[in-house]
């Protein structure tokens, strides 16, 4: 294209996108709205009246009154409304219907993964004093949440499910995209984002005393891990199995780094190395090849830096030795 015609094609451009926006205007005056604007997504349009807001069709004609002060886009099809009364209304524009009407409250979206599929999920309730109900963007009911329920959005969702919590006691749900409840615990904890699995607890009361159990399941409430570990925990990129003082280490993908060694206590050393303390107080520095690195008898060893572990002695004494056990005669901080 010559320079010529590129100018030509340029002014063009612009010429056409200036008449859109003077039609616009014009179209506005001519409707009694302030202001009209196209909406990127689909055919359609906003009206603006006195800080109120509607929707309208490719034609102008109302599809939305132009009586909400609030409105705020949750996908490219859904929007999230308010009117001067303070009710929330759900609005799909390109089915040109409500979705959920007259509620007193309605959330920002819950982006919910299953697969290679998204679905969004919304909260709602209908008065101030009701708990809030689980929707879909088809305006489903999927789930009623109890009083002091809420939905804890740790990491489920990016797996296809949601957990919800108690406020007033420790108990938490997992319930899928149906709405359908997977799974029922004391505690649950999604500890790794797009991995499926979660930490769970059960409570068993004996003579007064809680004995808690740690498993791990998956999205579907199947158990990967049985539920009879004494702690389970996740540190940096790994999980920490303690069962019968012994510790096993696995990676995110649940593979075994640390297999079963004697142990009341695991750190992980900047994601490279595992310090455990021995039943007997002896501390043990393995590597990510499970190999024994140091072994070394004290009350307290922490990690210091460039290898170097600071240790207290059990006359509470501090020096500091190197990755292999050896003892730094003398060292400065600096």
């Amino acid at each position: 294209m010559s320079f010529n015609k590129y100018f030509i094609f340029l002014i063009f451009l612009f010429q056409h996108c200036f008449s859109q926006e003077v039609d616009l205007k014009s179209k506005a005056t001519e409707l009694g709205y302030d202001r009209i604007r196209k909406d990127r997504s689909h055919d359609r349009y906003f009206s603006y009246k006195d800080d109120l807001e509607g929707v309208l069709d490719e034609n102008f004609g109302v599809l939305v009154p132009t009586e909400y002060p609030f409105s705020l886009k949750q996908s490219e099809d859904l929007v999230r409304l308010k009117n001067i009364k303070g009710k929330y209304f759900l609005y799909n524009i390109k089915e040109k219907k409500m979705i959920l009407e007259n509620y007193f409250w309605i959330s920002d979206y819950i982006e919910l993964i299953k697969e290679s599929e998204k679905s969004l999920i919304f909260e709602a309730r209908k008065n101030n004093n009701d708990p809030n109900s689980l929707f879909s963007e088809n305006g489903r009911l999927l789930f009623n949440l109890e009083n002091n329920y809420s939905v804890s959005l740790h990491g489920g969702s990016s797996v296809g499910v949601l957990l919800v919590y108690s406020s007033s006691n420790n108990n938490f749900m997992m319930i899928d995209d149906m709405g359908e409840s997977k799974a029922n615990f004391p505690y649950m904890f999604h500890p790794f984002n797009n991995k499926d699995f979660f930490i769970v607890r059960k409570d068993n009361y004996i003579d007064g005393e809680n004995i808690m159990k740690y498993g791990l399941i998956n999205h579907k409430g199947e158990f990967l891990f049985d539920l009879k570990y004494d702690k389970i925990i996740s540190e940096k990129e790994f999980i920490i199995l303690l069962l019968n003082k012994e510790i096993t280490i696995l990676d995110k993908n649940l593979k075994t780094i640390i297999n079963s060694k004697k142990g009341i206590y695991a750190e992980i050393i900047e994601e490279n190395s595992f310090l455990i303390l021995t039943p007997n107080n002896y501390w043990q520095l393995y590597d990510l090849s499970d190999s024994l690195v140091m072994e070394h008898k004290a009350k307290k060893i922490q990690y210091y830096r460039n290898n170097i572990f600071q240790v207290t002695s059990d006359k509470h004494e501090i020096y500091f030795i190197d990755n292999h056990g050896i003892k730094i005669p003398f060292m400065e901080e600096k």
